[in-house]
Protein backbone atom coordinates (compact mmCIF):
# COMPACT_ATOMS: atom_id res chain seq x y z
CA UNK A 1 0.00 0.00 0.00
CA UNK A 2 2.80 2.42 0.96
CA UNK A 3 4.76 2.03 -2.35
CA UNK A 4 1.54 2.67 -4.28
CA UNK A 5 0.87 5.88 -2.30
CA UNK A 6 4.46 7.04 -2.96
CA UNK A 7 3.95 6.37 -6.66
CA UNK A 8 0.72 8.42 -6.70
CA UNK A 9 2.43 11.21 -4.77
CA UNK A 10 5.30 11.41 -7.28
CA UNK A 11 2.84 11.44 -10.18
CA UNK A 12 0.81 14.20 -8.52
CA UNK A 13 3.90 16.38 -7.99
CA UNK A 14 5.24 15.63 -11.47
CA UNK A 15 1.99 16.55 -13.22
CA UNK A 16 1.23 19.72 -11.29
CA UNK A 17 4.70 21.17 -10.78
CA UNK A 18 6.18 20.46 -14.19
CA UNK A 19 9.00 22.77 -15.24
CA UNK A 20 11.10 23.06 -18.43
CA UNK A 21 12.43 19.76 -19.72
CA UNK A 22 16.12 19.16 -19.17
CA UNK A 23 18.37 19.50 -22.16
CA UNK A 24 22.08 20.37 -22.33
CA UNK A 25 21.17 22.90 -25.04
CA UNK A 26 18.35 24.44 -23.05
CA UNK A 27 19.91 27.62 -21.66
CA UNK A 28 16.76 28.40 -19.70
CA UNK A 29 16.88 25.19 -17.69
CA UNK A 30 18.80 26.79 -14.84
CA UNK A 31 17.13 30.19 -15.26
CA UNK A 32 14.34 29.55 -12.77
CA UNK A 33 12.89 33.03 -13.30
CA UNK A 34 11.93 32.13 -16.90
CA UNK A 35 9.56 29.41 -15.73
CA UNK A 36 6.12 30.81 -14.95
CA UNK A 37 4.44 27.50 -14.23
CA UNK A 38 1.98 28.09 -17.09
CA UNK A 39 3.89 26.01 -19.62
CA UNK A 40 1.75 23.27 -21.23
CA UNK A 41 2.11 19.82 -19.76
CA UNK A 42 1.93 16.57 -21.68
CA UNK A 43 -0.12 15.00 -18.90
CA UNK A 44 -3.44 16.07 -17.46
CA UNK A 45 -3.20 17.64 -13.99
CA UNK A 46 -4.05 15.33 -11.13
CA UNK A 47 -6.41 16.97 -8.67
CA UNK A 48 -5.70 14.50 -5.88
CA UNK A 49 -3.05 11.84 -5.30
CA UNK A 50 -5.20 9.69 -2.99
CA UNK A 51 -8.72 8.60 -4.03
CA UNK A 52 -11.52 9.95 -1.80
CA UNK A 53 -9.06 12.29 -0.08
CA UNK A 54 -10.81 14.87 2.15
CA UNK A 55 -8.62 17.76 3.39
CA UNK A 56 -8.68 18.67 7.07
CA UNK A 57 -10.77 21.70 8.04
CA UNK A 58 -8.76 24.91 8.42
CA UNK A 59 -10.17 25.35 11.93
CA UNK A 60 -10.40 22.15 13.94
CA UNK A 61 -13.34 21.68 16.27
CA UNK A 62 -12.61 21.45 19.99
CA UNK A 63 -13.82 18.06 21.14
CA UNK A 64 -13.12 17.44 24.81
CA UNK A 65 -16.59 17.69 26.38
CA UNK A 66 -16.09 21.43 26.93
CA UNK A 67 -18.29 22.26 23.93
CA UNK A 68 -21.36 20.36 25.11
CA UNK A 69 -24.66 22.23 25.20
CA UNK A 70 -24.89 24.23 28.45
CA UNK A 71 -28.32 22.81 29.26
CA UNK A 72 -26.98 19.26 28.92
CA UNK A 73 -24.02 20.08 31.19
CA UNK A 74 -26.28 21.63 33.84
CA UNK A 75 -28.61 18.63 33.66
CA UNK A 76 -25.68 16.26 34.23
CA UNK A 77 -24.28 18.30 37.11
CA UNK A 78 -27.63 18.55 38.91
CA UNK A 79 -28.28 14.85 38.48
CA UNK A 80 -24.90 13.90 39.98
CA UNK A 81 -24.96 16.48 42.80
CA UNK A 82 -28.54 15.68 43.86
CA UNK A 83 -27.69 11.99 43.98
CA UNK A 84 -24.61 12.64 46.15
CA UNK A 85 -26.54 14.91 48.53
CA UNK A 86 -29.09 12.19 49.30
CA UNK A 87 -26.47 10.92 51.76
CA UNK A 88 -25.90 13.32 54.64
CA UNK A 89 -22.19 13.53 55.43
CA UNK A 90 -21.39 16.69 57.38
CA UNK A 91 -17.93 18.28 57.40
CA UNK A 92 -16.71 21.23 59.46
CA UNK A 93 -15.52 24.19 57.39
CA UNK A 94 -13.78 27.14 59.02
CA UNK A 95 -15.17 30.39 57.65
CA UNK A 96 -13.64 33.58 59.05
CA UNK A 97 -14.20 33.36 62.82
CA UNK A 98 -16.86 30.63 62.83
CA UNK A 99 -17.27 26.95 62.00
CA UNK A 100 -19.86 25.98 59.39
CA UNK A 101 -21.19 22.42 59.25
CA UNK A 102 -21.73 21.63 55.59
CA UNK A 103 -23.16 18.55 53.89
CA UNK A 104 -20.53 17.15 51.53
CA UNK A 105 -22.81 14.29 50.55
CA UNK A 106 -21.91 10.71 49.78
CA UNK A 107 -19.65 9.12 47.18
CA UNK A 108 -20.21 7.40 43.87
CA UNK A 109 -18.16 4.84 41.93
CA UNK A 110 -17.47 5.28 38.22
CA UNK A 111 -19.71 2.37 37.22
CA UNK A 112 -22.54 3.74 39.35
CA UNK A 113 -22.01 7.18 37.82
CA UNK A 114 -22.27 5.81 34.27
CA UNK A 115 -25.44 3.98 35.23
CA UNK A 116 -26.84 7.17 36.80
CA UNK A 117 -26.16 9.32 33.72
CA UNK A 118 -27.65 6.78 31.33
CA UNK A 119 -26.79 5.89 27.71
CA UNK A 120 -28.10 9.13 26.15
CA UNK A 121 -25.88 11.42 28.24
CA UNK A 122 -22.89 9.12 27.78
CA UNK A 123 -23.51 9.22 24.03
CA UNK A 124 -23.41 13.03 24.11
CA UNK A 125 -20.03 12.90 25.85
CA UNK A 126 -18.67 10.33 23.41
CA UNK A 127 -19.71 12.50 20.46
CA UNK A 128 -17.25 15.10 21.81
CA UNK A 129 -14.37 12.59 21.93
CA UNK A 130 -14.63 12.59 25.69
CA UNK A 131 -16.11 10.53 28.48
CA UNK A 132 -17.03 10.59 32.14
CA UNK A 133 -13.46 11.19 33.34
CA UNK A 134 -12.97 14.07 30.89
CA UNK A 135 -16.24 15.58 32.07
CA UNK A 136 -15.14 15.31 35.71
CA UNK A 137 -11.75 16.88 34.95
CA UNK A 138 -13.52 19.82 33.31
CA UNK A 139 -15.48 20.26 36.57
CA UNK A 140 -12.71 19.61 39.07
CA UNK A 141 -13.84 22.73 40.96
CA UNK A 142 -17.01 20.78 41.90
CA UNK A 143 -15.88 17.16 42.18
CA UNK A 144 -12.87 15.34 43.53
CA UNK A 145 -11.92 11.90 42.24
CA UNK A 146 -9.94 9.37 44.23
CA UNK A 147 -9.60 5.62 43.59
CA UNK A 148 -12.31 5.78 40.89
CA UNK A 149 -14.73 7.27 43.42
CA UNK A 150 -16.17 10.77 43.16
CA UNK A 151 -17.58 13.12 45.76
CA UNK A 152 -18.18 16.83 46.15
CA UNK A 153 -15.11 18.97 46.70
CA UNK A 154 -15.12 20.97 49.91
CA UNK A 155 -14.68 24.67 48.95
CA UNK A 156 -11.26 26.12 49.73
CA UNK A 157 -10.62 29.69 50.77
CA UNK A 158 -8.38 32.05 48.83
CA UNK A 159 -5.91 31.92 51.71
CA UNK A 160 -5.65 28.13 51.43
CA UNK A 161 -5.46 28.27 47.64
CA UNK A 162 -3.01 31.17 47.32
CA UNK A 163 0.05 28.91 47.39
CA UNK A 164 -1.40 26.51 44.86
CA UNK A 165 0.30 26.95 41.52
CA UNK A 166 -0.52 25.54 38.12
CA UNK A 167 2.35 24.51 35.85
CA UNK A 168 1.78 25.51 32.25
CA UNK A 169 4.02 25.12 29.25
CA UNK A 170 5.06 28.52 27.97
CA UNK A 171 4.20 29.10 24.31
CA UNK A 172 7.16 28.75 21.96
CA UNK A 173 9.36 27.66 24.88
CA UNK A 174 10.39 24.22 26.05
CA UNK A 175 10.67 25.17 29.69
CA UNK A 176 7.72 25.24 32.07
CA UNK A 177 6.45 28.37 33.71
CA UNK A 178 4.28 28.79 36.77
CA UNK A 179 1.43 31.21 37.14
CA UNK A 180 -0.94 31.87 40.00
CA UNK A 181 -4.52 30.70 39.73
CA UNK A 182 -6.98 33.43 38.71
CA UNK A 183 -9.59 33.89 41.43
CA UNK A 184 -13.28 34.81 41.11
CA UNK A 185 -13.40 34.53 37.33
CA UNK A 186 -16.06 31.84 37.61
CA UNK A 187 -19.29 31.53 39.58
CA UNK A 188 -19.21 29.58 42.83
CA UNK A 189 -21.17 26.45 41.94
CA UNK A 190 -22.10 25.69 45.54
CA UNK A 191 -23.30 29.22 46.30
CA UNK A 192 -25.85 28.95 43.49
CA UNK A 193 -26.68 25.21 43.57
CA UNK A 194 -26.04 23.62 46.98
CA UNK A 195 -29.05 23.58 49.38
CA UNK A 196 -26.86 25.14 52.10
CA UNK A 197 -25.04 27.41 49.70
CA UNK A 198 -21.28 27.88 49.98
CA UNK A 199 -19.83 27.38 53.49
CA UNK A 200 -17.34 30.21 52.87
CA UNK A 201 -18.08 33.92 52.89
CA UNK A 202 -17.95 35.89 49.65
CA UNK A 203 -14.66 37.44 50.83
CA UNK A 204 -13.02 34.07 51.40
CA UNK A 205 -14.35 31.96 48.54
CA UNK A 206 -12.07 31.28 45.59
CA UNK A 207 -15.04 31.72 43.24
CA UNK A 208 -17.51 34.55 42.80
CA UNK A 209 -20.74 34.77 44.81
CA UNK A 210 -22.00 37.24 42.23
CA UNK A 211 -23.09 36.06 38.80
CA UNK A 212 -20.08 36.83 36.59
CA UNK A 213 -21.06 34.38 33.84
CA UNK A 214 -24.17 36.15 32.57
Amino acid sequence: MEPEIDKQRRRFIGCNLKGPKFSPKNENYFAISTWTGNEPSEEKPVTTWVPNFIPRESVEKVQNCSQLNKEIINSMLKKIVNHLLVTNSTVAVQSEDKTVYWNQGGSLGMKELCSLLGPEMLKCMKSQNGGVQTFLRNHSFIFEVKDNTIRLKVPRSIKDSADELVEVKAKRKKKQEKKQIGFRKRNCFFHFNHPQGCPLSSNECTFSHEDVER
